[in-house]
């Protein structure tokens, strides 16, 4: 894993598009506010606060008049000098470039002439690496047919082109653009990953994700983790290389960072029994790149188990891992990773804007989601 978290949708972190990103000051995170009301929040790194991207002294940060505000914002990306935020309403996706504190909001992609003639909506906004991707869709025969687009944010491009055919983005590693698409060997429809050349807007086939197990793909294959074994499955075939033997049972999954990775607690909804798993406790257990444990952490607050019980991981910085607890990619906790090794990796709370937070305590009493129990 490159020893990069800046400009970059880590496959290791959950949430709407590429909403986290990361500067030498701190970390932005957007967030859906609800009632169609978006925010982009700020935390200096080591502050324990998140605020709404404002800086006017007379701004409530209560409505579209805030700098903080986006519709329905999916996406942030740093590219050394700007912020880059994405917005998307139906098929209509817009990126807007603008400072470090939220001000100089300039548009500067609007996809009015590609979305001609597409009537089934869009979404998959992701930012990252100095390029926007995003789909659209067209009703044909009664379904909805995706079609991938991208952006450069250099200004090279007139209007955002088609990806290759059945290709559309999933993250990248500031190195690496990785696709997803159809299965070259299977022949799943989602379960290929594919190397894809900006420049040229070519794909190279590199892996067949493994059926029901997720991890890290990179050019050399895809890394996760079967029957408490962490496995690479290599590039160019099938062949699968048993890396480590964890000793853990039960079902998991690997999430790959830097430094270090996370196995945490996994449900398969297709196997008998597990359909209320995700209303119990989740562990993470922390491993350096040598396989050595770094210690583990039990979640002891409440989590909207049906969302986000295995994409609690909400952010990751040099210092800190940041957890969600009621929304994806949103968080309320962290780790700090001082505590690796101690054997006792402690959950520090967040405080973030009063709004926000009585938002969602009132969507997750009104979900009928009980607190897990043991």
């Amino acid at each position: 894993v490159p020893n990069i978290r800046t400009g970059i949708k880590s496959s290791g972190i959950s949430g709407y598009g590429n909403n986290m990103e990361v500067t030498d000051t701190g970390v932005y995170f957007m967030c859906d506010g609800g009632y169609g009301r978006c925010y982009l929040l700020y935390a200096d790194h080591g502050s324990d606060t998140l605020v709404k991207l404002c800086s006017r002294p007379d701004c409530t940060h209560t409505n579209r008049l805030c700098n903080a505000y986006f519709e329905n914002g999916s996406s942030v990306y740093y590219d050394g000098s700007h912020l880059y935020v994405g917005e998307h309403a139906g098929s209509v996706i817009k990126v807007y470039r603008l400072d470090l504190d939220g001000g100089n909001r300039t548009l500067v992609m609007d996809n009015a002439e590609v979305r001609k003639g597409f009537n089934g909506g869009g979404g998959n906004v992701i930012i990252s690496n100095g390029i926007c991707t995003f789909t659209l869709g067209e009703m044909v025969n009664g379904e909805v047919k995706e079609t991938g687009f991208y952006y450069k944010l250099d200004g090279s491009m007139e209007q955002p082109e088609q990806l290759p055919e059945g290709l559309s983005a999933t993250y990248d590693d500031g190195r690496n653009h990785i696709l997803l698409g159809p299965g070259k060997n299977d022949g799943r429809p989602f379960s290929g990953r594919y190397l894809w050349n900006p420049d040229t807007n070519t794909a190279q086939w590199i892996v067949d994700q493994p059926e029901y197990f997720y991890g890290y793909v990179s050019v050399n294959g895809i890394y996760y983790i079967d029957n408490g074994v962490i496995c690479n499955k290599k590039a160019g075939g099938d062949t699968v290389e048993e890396l480590f033997d964890t000793g853990l049972e039960g079902e998991h999954e690997l999430k790959a960072f830097p430094e270090y990775f996370v196995i945490i607690d996994r449900v398969h909804w297709w196997k008998e029994g597990q359909e209320n798993a995700r209303l119990k406790a989740q562990t993470l257990r922390f491993y350096s790149w040598d396989f050595e444990f770094q210690g583990e952490c039990e979640i002891d607050y409440e989590v909207d188990g049906s969302y986000i019980y295995e994409d609690i991981i909400a952010g990751e910085t040099k210092d800190r891992i940041y957890l969600a607890a009621y929304d994806y990619g949103l968080p309320h906790y962290y780790i700090d990773k001082s505590d690796f090794g101690s054997g006792n990796i402690r959950i520090h709370p967040l405080e973030l804007p009063e709004d926000i937070v009585e938002y969602y305590r009132e969507q997750y009493e009104e979900s009928h989601l009980e607190p897990w129990e043991e």
